[in-house]
Order: structure tokens, then C-alpha cells, then sequence
């Protein structure tokens, strides 16, 4: 089985050439920028099976692999993964299983290198052609890409001897400030108004105006005109005699009988 592997984490070799891959465990769990297999078409690996891929791979004893029998843990695996004309998966078939410094050529065409392997990590090289079995020898044996040779040291130049600072630039000129506005000129004063002329020593002050007479009071009314006299023609009133005292129990009698006088006096009056 070539257990969990996605494509992101999967590398294509080419047909023709020579190339040096490093691979994780594929039961570790995928981390960016890692490989977990690397696998090639391998048209002539069966012939009933045109379009069948070979993959390479890592297994050690963890997560996914395990339950791996003890004589495939931490070995370099190459299966064939079956495909037919038409695409169709028919599984897969183990093709080889390598130790460190151990190789197998997979369909006459390529040979696989296990360089090295380590905990969870292995170094292969994948070769094709006529020459490929010299060529992954030499990829296994050249420096690893992560690891170069260490450089000679490179000599350091004698520290530069202290040099005076440099003069310091001439004060640039301050700019002037830009002439104020003058103000306005002041407005005159309005005119005070003339004072009158002094009065001469000699002469007296000017004598205060004459108050107005007061109204006089109106006439008086004429006394009411007495009431004409009676005309001569007429006789003088009869004098009435005294009308008699009132009896006893007799008011109402004796106020009818005034009544009467006084209504006879004001007839000869009228008349």
C-alpha cells in the first residue's frame, strides 16, 4: 500500500536525467514544503498495464505504517501502481525494498538509491538512461545541497584607523522675516462742537424770560331766577282749616282725609 499521500506532498521525476530527492516518512504527518514520495511512468514495468507509475516512499514504524512487519520498517519502497489504458486502477504490486546504500533498477529503465536514511527522513536518487546506475552512485556520494563544505574563513580587514570628523557646513543664513504691514494712520477726531461766545466782564448776565400770566378765574353764574308770582287774577288760595285730630283707632281715616285736602288745593292751584 502507499498509504496517506497527498499531491501537493508528491514529486514527478523526469523521464530522462538523474536527480536527488529528500523524503519523509509518509506515516509522519505532511509539513509544508516536505516530500513524501516521488514517482515516474514506468510504461514497460507490465505490459497489460501501459500507464502504470512507480512510487517511492519512506516507511517507518509510525502512524499509518505501524503495524509494518519488522523487515520493511525504515526502508525505501518502490510499488507500482497498476493503471490501465483507459486510466483504470488495478492496485498495486510492491516492486522492491531498500536498505541504506541499497539500489534496484525498476523496469530495465531507471535505478532508485536509497543514499541514506535517518529517523523519519531518507535521501534517494533516481536515475534513467544507459548510465544510470553510475549516475545515482555519484548523486549519493556528492555533497548534500543542505549541508555545503565549510568555506575558509575570509580574512578580515584591519579596522580603519579613526578619522576626524569632518568640518561641520557654515550656518546657513537665517531668512529674514517678512516686513510687517504698516498700519493705517490714524483717523482726525470729529469737531467738537463751538462753545458759545463768554458774556463781557462788564455787562450783567441776560435776565431770565417773563413767566406767563396765569388764566383768571370764570365769572360767576347768575343766581337761579325766583319763581314767577301767582297773576293777580286769580283769588287767593281759601285757607283750610285745621284738620281735626285723628280718633282713637282712626289713622287710616285721617290719612285718607289729608290726602283729599291736598288733592283739592293742588286743583285751585292748577286752576
Amino acid at each position: 500500500q502507499l498509504g496517506w499521500i497527498t499531491a501537493d506532498h508528491v514529486a514527478f521525476a523526469e523521464p530522462e536525467g538523474a536527480e536527488r530527492y529528500i523524503i519523509h516518512a509518509v506515516g509522519q504527518p505532511p509539513a509544508p514544503s516536505v516530500l513524501s514520495a516521488v514517482r515516474f511512468l514506468c510504461r514497460s514495468c507490465y505490459a497489460d498495464y501501459p500507464n502504470s507509475e512507480a512510487w517511492v516512499s519512506l516507511r517507518d514504524d509510525s502512524g499509518y505504517d505501524a503495524d509494518l512487519p519488522d523487515d520493511q520498517r525504515h526502508h525505501v519502497q518502490v510499488h507500482i501502481r497498476l493503471l490501465t489504458s483507459a486510466d483504470h486502477y488495478r492496485g498495486t504490486r510492491l516492486e522492491a525494498s531498500l536498505r541504506a546504500t541499497q539500489e534496484a533498477r525498476v523496469a530495465s529503465s531507471h535505478v532508485i538509491r536509497a543514499c541514506a536514511i535517518t529517523a523519519h527522513t531518507a535521501t534517494i536518487a533516481i536515475a534513467a538512461g544507459d548510465t544510470a546506475a553510475t549516475d545515482v552512485a555519484e548523486l549519493c556520494n556528492a555533497p548534500s545541497p543542505s549541508s555545503p563544505p565549510p568555506r575558509p574563513p575570509v580574512p578580515r580587514p584591519p579596522p580603519p584607523s579613526p578619522q576626524p570628523p569632518p568640518p561641520l557646513p557654515p550656518p546657513s543664513p537665517e531668512p529674514l522675516p517678512p516686513p510687517s504691514p504698516s498700519p493705517p494712520p490714524p483717523s482726525p477726531p470729529p469737531p467738537s462742537p463751538p462753545s458759545p461766545p463768554p458774556h463781557p466782564p462788564d455787562l450783567a448776565p441776560n435776565p431770565p424770560p417773563p413767566k406767563p400770566p396765569l388764566p383768571s378765574p370764570p365769572p360767576p353764574s347768575p343766581p337761579p331766577h325766583p319763581p314767577p308770582p301767582p297773576p293777580p287774577w286769580l283769588p287767593p288760595p281759601p285757607s283750610l282749616p285745621p284738620p281735626p285730630p285723628p280718633p282713637e283707632g282712626g289713622g287710616s281715616i285721617a290719612l285718607v282725609a289729608g290726602i283729599a285736602g291736598c288733592v283739592v288745593s293742588c286743583a285751585l292751584l292748577l286752576a
